[in-house]
């Protein structure tokens, strides 16, 4: 049986209630989703979707009254996924990166390994979620990325003419 048929027989069998628990990681790409669920401390299905909030939230639908968390990292792709899946009443989060416990060894690092760690952690309590900012927020804190870029620049050439110019007096 192929994955993706294993992973829409999960969704069309799977009768959950409020008692059980499912907790969801997503590793966010630009392009991709991969999904992980862990159903009652149980790894129970993973998957990769294309990277559209309203499908994952179409399939994420039928559990709602079971998904205690969904989370993914903070990354470039922001936090429209988090504001959309929070906006159809799914408990989402975003966990920063620097945050996330990392074991001690040498570790493969694959999207469906990291997807089934974000579910695992979330389920063990492991995890704590940054603040999603309002769309108003991150574009601020985007404008003002950009303004602190453009003067550390506009400082580095300012030294670079200067250098320039005492170079020449000679």
């Amino acid at each position: 049986m192929s994955k993706l048929a294993k992973v829409d027989r999960f969704f069309k069998n799977v009768n959950l209630t409020s008692d059980d628990e499912v907790f969801v990681g997503v590793d966010v790409h630009k392009k991709s989703y991969h999904v992980a669920l862990f159903l009652n401390d149980t790894p129970a299905v993973d998957f990769r979707m294309c990277a559209e909030p309203k499908q994952l939230n179409k399939k994420l639908g039928p559990l709602a009254c079971s998904i205690k968390h969904i989370v993914y990292e903070t990354g470039p792709t922001g936090y429209g996924l988090a504001r959309d899946l929070i906006k159809n009443n799914l408990p989402a989060s975003v966990v920063a990166t620097s945050r996330i416990p990392r074991p001690a060894g040498a570790d493969d690092k694959t999207d469906k390994l990291d997807s089934i760690k974000l579910a695992q952690y979330a389920a063990k309590g492991l995890l704590r979620p940054v603040t999603i900012p309002t769309p108003r927020q991150e574009a601020d804190r985007q404008l003002y990325r950009m303004r602190h870029r453009q003067a550390l620049q506009f400082s580095k050439v300012k030294v670079q003419i200067k250098s320039f110019l005492l170079v020449t007096q000679y």
